[in-house]
């Protein structure tokens, strides 16, 4: 049976900024919240940052990797390196010391190692947290969860993620509102991990949706038909959770979620640019999914969604309300995006290109800040193609915003850059 890969005892460096300084914490207690609290009797109101390492021989416990742990605190250990990590609202890049105490232990393990050890035990307690835990316990639990080797993980993220999605489909067969439950495409070993009575919150489905997104971002060692089933099963449950699910966070989480897919495999890119397009091309989807959509089809550069930017950004007023001047802004970015799109020397395709610089360049005479920071960087790369854009980010120069001006500056000098 494998050993925990996390002692009894356990060595927290204290990490003073202030003054540069590291101080080692040694206790029997895993709680980070204790951990917290133990700093502050002593250090005051210093500022700090905790961060759990493996004590060696403590417990009689070692990694499962055999590797002995260095003894001094700051010893081999690169506590810059950054890692990704799955929150509700996104994928953002952390390092090490920013984490959770044993989020940061993992995922410093998983990245100096190898590979985690094969820890059942604590993925068992990660489950039963995850099914059971409250909102918080969760969350962190499917951060710990994420960095444990995928033939663990992917079934219980995508329990989370498809709850919803399948509890709407068990009461639709109940009622005879909607199609059978029994969904054949679905792989039988899954049948058992989805309970449609158990809906989780949508901040988790949120955060399992780009924690799936992350995974299948990832380089692959092997191509086993294995790993490629559970790859196409993930892009279907963000798919289908777009498409379905009745939450509009669940349902905006998944379409950032693909985009970040889109954009590290190119493989899926057919698969989830037209579930995209029609959730953009849907005027009566909540803004905030539209916004998301929008933002996914210019990072994975659909060309496709060119023509409907135009006509989007068209049908606003220049100063559009508050929700509607975040997705007009969404829009003009992913419209700058698409400047690097591949487009042919015929005279349909430079109409469009110029109709795309015409599109953004109304929204210059806007009051807000930040729509003319979009517009100005969304211009900024459409100038390889047009001597019109490159015109109004000059013109931009002159702005009485410092930003905007500044941003303009960046904008010329790296298309100048470019065109050397």
């Amino acid at each position: 049976m494998p050993t925990m890969f996390v002692p009894s005892i356990t060595n927290f460096c204290v990490y003073d900024r202030s003054t540069s300084t590291r101080t080692t914490l040694k206790t029997n207690t895993i709680g980070y919240d204790c951990f917290c609290s133990e700093v502050r009797k002593r250090r005051g109101s210093a500022r700090f940052t905790l961060r759990a390492q493996l004590a060696p021989g403590a417990g009689g416990s070692t990694p499962a990797s055999g590797r002995n742990q260095p003894s001094s605190a700051g010893a081999s250990r690169n506590w810059d390196e950054r890692v990704e990590l799955a929150t509700p609202f996104g994928v953002a890049v952390r390092e090490l010391l920013s984490l959770p105490a044993r989020v940061a232990t993992v995922a410093e393990q998983c990245r100096t190692e190898g590979g985690i050890p094969q820890a059942q035990s604590r993925f068992e307690k990660l489950r039963e947290a995850i099914a059971n835990g409250n909102m918080r316990s969760r969350l962190t639990a499917m951060q710990e969860a994420h960095f444990y080797p995928r033939s663990l993980v992917v079934p219980v993220l995508l329990q989370v993620l498809r709850s919803a999605v399948e509890h709407a489909r068990e009461r639709n067969r109940l009622e005879g509102t909607g199609p059978s439950a029994a969904d054949s495409s679905r792989p039988k070993n899954l049948s058992t991990l989805v309970l449609p009575d158990r809906v989780f919150d949508e901040m988790s489905r949120s955060q399992a949706a780009f924690s799936l997104a992350i995974l299948l971002g990832q380089g692959q060692a092997t191509s086993e038909a294995a790993v490629e089933e559970w790859r196409q099963m993930a892009v279907e449950a963000l798919i289908e959770v777009l498409q379905e699910d009745l939450d509009p966070a669940a349902r905006a989480a998944s379409a950032g979620a693909l985009g970040h897919v889109g954009s590290r495999c190119e493989q899926f890119k057919p698969m989830l640019v037209s579930p995209l397009l029609g959730c953009f091309e849907k005027q009566s989807e909540d803004w905030i999914v539209r916004l998301s959509a929008a933002a996914s089809l210019g990072l994975v550069r659909a060309r496709e969604a060119l023509l409907l930017f135009i006509e989007e950004l068209n049908s606003h007023e220049v100063n559009s309300e508050s929700g509607k001047s975040l997705l007009v802004q969404t829009v003009i970015c992913a419209l700058g995006d698409l400047a690097y799109a591949d487009y042919s020397q015929s005279e349909m395709d430079q109409e469009l290109l110029q109709r795309s610089v015409r599109a953004i360049e109304r929204f210059t005479r806007s009051e807000d800040v930040l729509v003319r920071i979009s517009v100005t960087e969304s211009l900024g790369h459409w100038c390889r193609h047009s001597s019109k854009a490159r015109a109004a980010v000059e013109s931009l120069l002159l702005d009485p915003n410092e930003n905007v001006a500044k941003t303009a500056r960046f904008a010329l000098d790296t298309y100048a850059k470019q065109d050397q």
